[in-house]
């Protein structure tokens, strides 16, 4: 389904860079059209508000796939994964209120509507972060 532009395939960075091909993958599908059938097609109800997080989530690899080239998801022993990792720069979507909170490690915490600017962590809403690097902007850039 890849090949066919249905969906996105994350797979989990190592230290050093390296892709981890053994390791669990994440999968979203490229567009949230596709998801909405699929979910019609297979259960028959339409889209809940539960699964809103996980469609920005995967708009958000999404922009990053298509501007970058090396986009990857992180995981650690303790248990806590950090969504999308390009280069040194970690991303974190947070889209229901309830969950943001002060992240370890990450550069950029996407929310709705928040702005907010740290020394090491920058948590800006979803619409300019990808506003932002589908202009040509780098990461490096934006902090």
């Amino acid at each position: 389904m890849e090949k066919l532009f249905i969906i996105r395939t994350f797979r989990k960075r190592e230290k050093g860079g390296k892709t981890n091909y053994r390791s669990l993958k994440k999968v979203y599908f490229i567009d949230p059209f596709f998801f909405r059938v699929m979910k019609i097609y297979s259960v028959g109800k339409d889209v809940d508000d539960n699964e809103i997080p996980l469609i920005i989530e995967g708009i958000v690899g999404e922009h990053l796939a298509r501007e970058y080239k090396e986009v990857g998801y992180l995981h650690f022993k303790s248990g806590k994964e950090v969504d999308f990792s390009v280069g040194n720069v970690k991303v974190e979507v947070k889209w229901r209120e309830k969950e943001r909170k002060r992240y370890n490690n990450v550069n950029y915490v996407l929310t709705i509507d928040e702005f907010k600017k740290s020394d090491e962590q920058l948590t800006l809403p979803v619409s300019i972060f990808l506003y932002l690097i589908s202009s040509n902007k780098t990461f490096y850039e934006l902090t």
